[in-house]
């Protein structure tokens, strides 16, 4: 409180520098003597979840400990002490008991943290100084010895995930400002995670979750700043653009492309709105002629990008706006029968009393 109090800018990158190192020490300050050896097996390496303690007062889980006597190495995996014959390893609950009290002390200071960073650092209307940006995003990611692994937005180094955990907090709070002032460093961030912790099945979660973020802020943007005449002219230009192929792939820049992903996606809901008032002729001649032009740029992404998938998203949006009897109208419309992948018409054509 002091220093939030005394600091004259408490978004600055100093502030919260000192915000990190004060947690820190209260942090280390609260960590009961029991745990004066650590939180971490010795031999798995990783927090404890069953500690047993030894003769010699290490502390080591009871699997690993379980696993040495087994294979006949009855001494201490920490300082080689060897274990009496009657010993008996068991669950320590005094250790239990220590390790929750620092888990929930730590827990308390994480939500102060993040409570401060979204509420101060990030505040709406401001623009972060690089250096927050920066930092905050070094605190998603723990490189150790060569050994990289994901962490929560914590000012505590040790609080590391024991499998990989994709986060997407941050970017959703940086995104309010500036998609050009956090691109560089989310295009580091994925970089990172594809490169020195996520395998190749894990990606596709990797990007689907970075879309899903960049379309829950570009609907949030766009519920802000309400709807407007020349928002369907500028989808319909993306829409130009992605058809013609003209904006980047994956290899190229990967943030651009997911974001594009994620303006597609909002498109195509969009579309699915529009063919709905379409339908039910809603529109005055001159908005026919806007949705009319609009849902021509969406059949140009939908037959030229080769990918069926797209189709697939458009009709499960106008499925939730319309349900099953208008899909079947419209499949039996041969004006909206380019909406349809190719393999669903075929077997309309096979089996048309089943589709």
């Amino acid at each position: 409180l002091n220093l939030m109090q005394e600091s004259p800018d408490i978004r600055s990158l100093s502030t919260l520098q000192q915000l990190i190192r004060i947690l820190n020490l209260f942090h280390e300050e609260c960590i009961s003597r029991d745990l004066r050896f650590g939180i971490w097996c010795p031999v798995c390496l990783l927090e404890f979840t069953e500690p047993s303690v030894l003769p010699c007062q290490h502390v080591v889980c009871l699997p690993c400990l379980q696993r040495c006597i087994q294979q006949r190495r009855p001494s201490c995996p920490k300082c080689r002490e060897e274990l009496p014959n009657d010993f008996t390893p068991t669950t320590s609950l005094k250790i239990k008991a220590a390790l929750k009290q620092q888990a929930d002390i730590r827990c308390f200071c994480n939500s102060f943290f993040l409570e401060v960073v979204s509420r101060f650092c990030l505040s709406e209307g401001q623009r972060p100084e690089e250096g927050v940006v920066e930092l905050l995003f070094s605190l998603l990611i723990s490189a150790n010895g060569g050994i990289y692994r994901t962490r929560e937005l914590t000012p505590f180094l040790e609080c590391v995930d024991n499998s990989p955990v994709v986060r997407s907090v941050l970017p959703k709070l940086l995104l309010q400002y500036s998609f050009d002032q956090v691109k560089t460093h989310i295009q580091a961030y994925l970089k990172n995670l594809e490169e020195n912790i996520l395998g190749w099945e894990d990606r596709t979660e990797l990007y689907l979750l970075f879309v899903n973020c960049f379309q829950d802020t570009l609907l949030c943007s766009k519920a802000q700043e309400g709807e407007h005449g020349g928002e369907h002219q500028e989808e319909i230009r993306f829409l130009s653009r992605i058809a013609r192929k003209q904006t980047p792939d994956r290899q190229n820049d990967p943030v651009e492309f997911l974001l594009n992903i994620a303006r597609l996606r909002i498109c195509l809901i969009c579309a699915a709105k529009l063919l709905e008032r379409r339908l039910c002729s809603v529109e005055e001649p001159a908005g026919e002629q806007r949705v009319d032009e609009y849902l021509q740029q969406v059949r140009a992404v939908c037959e030229y990008s080769g990918n069926d998938w797209l189709r697939v998203y458009l009709l499960r949006a106008f499925h939730r706006c319309c349900g099953m009897d208008c899909i079947h109208f419209l499949l039996n419309s041969p004006t909206w029968r380019w909406i349809f992948p190719a393999k669903l018409l075929s077997l309309q054509k096979m089996i048309p009393t089943n589709i």
